[in-house]
């Protein structure tokens, strides 16, 4: 069963202006590969600096 997020912890990591993968998958309540997945495909829209992928919070309401 997938973790449920309280609502600080949802208000925090909204607060944030860009989001990992990690944190996205906690927020929409998915597996973490299927964030990966959605980025791969352009589904989601992030930017890649380095090896890690990073996503403006403005994507989420997309």
């Amino acid at each position: 069963m997938k973790e449920t997020l309280t609502p600080e912890e949802v208000a925090q990591l909204l607060a944030k202006e860009f989001l990992t993968p990690q944190e996205i998958a906690k927020l929409m309540r998915l597996n973490v590969k299927t964030v990966y997945v959605l980025l791969d495909n352009g589904e989601l829209q992030g930017k890649k600096w380095g090896n890690q992928w990073r996503v403006h919070r403005s994507q989420l309401n997309a």
